[in-house]
């Protein structure tokens, strides 16, 4: 491995160790604090990012900064809206009963979840590349990455940790959600809404899910195949229409084309390449033709001379004739 895709491995690490911890953080809350394993919590990052991209769209007109509110709004919609919804009313009543009773209503909430989901949305992918274009990109030891994937996205894990812990350690709020994690009897005893705690911590835990998604731009790294290598010889339309207008550093919006949705940067100035011009190829077409349609005209000649007069050609005693002659020797 060489230095270059080291480095890639490194800061891909980096960005996709952060965006792991913001979906598994909101995870283990609510099993920490309610013990259910929610199988849903996929469907709350798949939501958070298409209303987050939705939304982004929809602001980016007004000014593409109004995309990053748009990302914390949709996290925190998906979280009172779909999070306290599956609390409420599918895992309220299933609290002290089976844990297999529990994992069945998440899993079918999965499954609702994941048609409605193409229903609102449909099957193919949204693209709001706007967060993403508003950051410059850095070099780290002479490789390009995008300082959302490397600084920014780490940063926002960082402060959901020191966050989340200030608010479980130092707030009264977290020190209620602790209590009820240890014991909910004595919680309840002493005055303690546990019911509520429950919903508020699915919430947040729902809110984390849905807040990572609004993170996740995946460019990927060579080594893994995020990159497209496209060998000398072949085209892609798509790509080219697209490259060749891009000033360096520049960043595209997302291009579909056969192989998937690529994001594109000049990293240097594109070259194009010399045009022949039409009424130049046409001349030489022509004069191409032309040539090949003497050669044809003038062998098909030669044929009919030599079937029309080979019979009559004598030659004299001792001399060879041309091989496939029909002559014959006097």
């Amino acid at each position: 491995m060489n230095s270059t895709l080291a480095i890639l491995a490194v800061l891909d690490g980096i960005s996709y160790a952060a965006l792991v911890f913001l979906v598994s953080v909101g995870l283990s809350l609510i099993f920490g604090v309610l013990r259910v394993v929610n199988v849903a919590h996929g469907s709350l990052y798949a939501f958070g990012a298409y209303l987050a991209a939705t939304l982004s769209l929809a602001v980016a007109p007004l000014s593409p900064w109004l995309t990053y509110p748009a990302l914390i709004v949709a996290s925190i919609a998906i979280g009172v809206i779909c999070g306290g919804f599956i609390e409420r009313f599918l895992l309220r009543p299933l609290y002290g009963r089976d844990d297999v009773l529990q994992l069945l209503i998440t899993f079918a909430a999965f499954m609702i979840m994941d048609n409605l989901q193409r229903l609102l949305w449909g099957v193919q992918p949204i693209f709001a590349a706007e967060p993403l274009k508003l950051l410059p990109n850095i070099s780290v030891f002479g490789v390009n990455y995008t300082s959302y994937q490397v600084i920014l996205l780490p940063c926002v894990a960082l402060l959901t940790l020191v966050g989340l812990r200030y608010f479980l350690r130092r707030t009264l709020a977290g020190a209620v959600i602790l209590a009820v994690t240890e014991d909910r009897e004595a919680s309840t005893a002493i005055g303690i809404d546990a019911k509520r705690v429950y919903f508020v911590t699915f919430v947040i835990g729902a809110s984390f899910a849905a807040l990572a998604a609004k993170y996740s731009k995946d460019t990927a790294s060579a080594a893994v195949g995020g990159r497209v290598t496209i060998t000398q010889g072949y085209s892609v339309p798509e790509f080219e229409e697209v490259a060749f207008k891009l000033k360096t550093h520049e960043i595209s919006e997302p291009v579909q084309t056969r192989y998937g949705w690529h994001i594109i940067e000049a990293l240097g100035p594109t070259l194009t390449g010399d045009r022949t011009p039409l009424a130049a190829v046409k001349k030489q077409l022509r004069s191409s033709l032309l040539k090949t349609k003497k050669q044809a005209a003038w062998k098909s000649f030669l044929d009919d001379m030599k079937q029309e007069f080979a019979p009559t050609i004598h030659y004299q005693d001792g001399y060879t004739p041309p091989r496939g002659s029909s002559a014959t020797a006097s």
